[in-house]
Formats: C-alpha cells, sequence, structure tokens
C-alpha cells in the first residue's frame, strides 16, 4: 500500500473510533446530565403544586426540596424519550 492509503486508512480508522468515543460514552453522559436537571426541576415544581393544595408539602416547597421518587420518576422517562 501506498503513503496515501495509509494515511486514509488511519484517518478512517480514528473517524470510526470517535465515532464510537461519542455515541456510547459522550452522548449518553451528556443526555443523563441534561435529564437530571430537567427532572429536578420538574420534581420542584411538583413539590410547589402538593403545596398549593396540602399544607404538609408548604417547607418543603419554599426550602426548593422534592420528593426523591417523583425525580426518579421524570428522570426515567426522560431517559427512555432519550433513547437511554
Amino acid at each position: 500500500m501506498s503513503k496515501k492509503q495509509h494515511i486514509g486508512t488511519i484517518i478512517l480508522v480514528v473517524m470510526i473510533l470517535g465515532f464510537i468515543f461519542y455515541w456510547y460514552e459522550y452522548r449518553p453522559s451528556q443526555i443523563k446530565k441534561k435529564c437530571s436537571i430537567e427532572a429536578q426541576d420538574h420534581a420542584i415544581d411538583l413539590t410547589k403544586t402538593r403545596a398549593e393544595m396540602r399544607e404538609e408539602y408548604k417547607e418543603g416547597a419554599e426550602r426548593g426540596l422534592y420528593l426523591r421518587d417523583d425525580y426518579e420518576q421524570i428522570y426515567k422517562k426522560c431517559l427512555r424519550e432519550k433513547g437511554l
């Protein structure tokens, strides 16, 4: 093989490895970060809505707290929607 073919092969291999890294490592980590933030925001909003209906949630809503079950449910839903 000529030098150009070697360089072309190396470039192709690097591109394939880069795509594999992106698809299996970088992309999922970015989706998880985005879903975590989204789930936290929605869970806090849900706690505030509950506080309007029931007094026991009022203190948590004022402090920006949320229920772990709400967070996990929303987080899992987001991951499924994004394909993870």
